[in-house]
């Protein structure tokens, strides 16, 4: 169950009125670029949790709500069930897909920076746990939109990090579903659920 915030009442009354009907795009378009603003002046993230069951060990815990694009995030609640899922989703997506549009174009980049601090520590992440990846290895040419993913792990599944999103990054990802490969995303609730043990409880620090 997810509870609103006070911010999110004060959104559906603000289009229930005459300026929020004004609005072309609708209700969903509206809450997309609310719920952000209004996550900043929310006091406490917990109206914004929900408790999911880890599609790994099985066990509930919590974590952030995120919207349209919940279902893209792994179901996982620490590191190691995450490691345990990129094991299994290797196994399930090939590279066989049959694409239609789309194409990659290899990047060619060499000793590229992260473009996020985000970035840095999923890569870090990743490095530590032995996990082969790419950064920005292909660019997608989406009709008229170019679409860069941010990672390819173990030349199965790409993933898309992202802190804030700009105008036409929903769009892009959604178009590059379409295109038959698997992306996830890493947001910064899920790069801290990296740092949980199973069942997503904080690790102990050691001295």
């Amino acid at each position: 169950m997810v509870h609103l915030s006070f911010f999110d009442v004060v959104c559906d009354l603000v289009y229930r009125s005459n300026l929020g009907k004004t609005l072309s795009r609708g209700r969903g378009a509206f809450l997309d670029v609310w719920r952000p603003i209004s996550i900043c002046f929310t006091p406490s993230s917990k109206t914004n949790q929900v408790v999911k069951t880890c599609g790994i060990c099985k066990r509930d815990y919590k974590t952030d709500y995120r919207g349209w694009y919940d279902n893209l995030v792994p179901a996982t609640c620490s590191g190691a069930c995450y490691s345990d899922w990129l094991l299994k989703n290797i196994r399930e997506h090939t590279l066989g897909t049959i694409v239609t549009r789309g194409e990659p174009y290899p990047r060619h980049l060499v000793n590229v920076d992260n473009r996020s601090s985000y970035e840095d520590r999923f890569e870090n992440w990743l490095r530590e746990n032995d996990i082969s990846f790419i950064y920005e290895p292909y660019s997608f040419h989406l009709g008229t939109k170019l679409y860069v993913p941010d990672f390819l792990i173990n030349v199965a599944t790409y993933v898309e990090v992202k802190g804030l999103w700009n105008a036409g990054d929903k769009t892009k990802v959604k178009d590059f579903l379409k295109t038959g490969r698997h992306l996830h995303i890493v947001d910064e609730a899920f790069l801290r659920s990296l740092n949980h043990e199973r069942g997503g409880t904080r690790k102990k620090r050691t001295l």
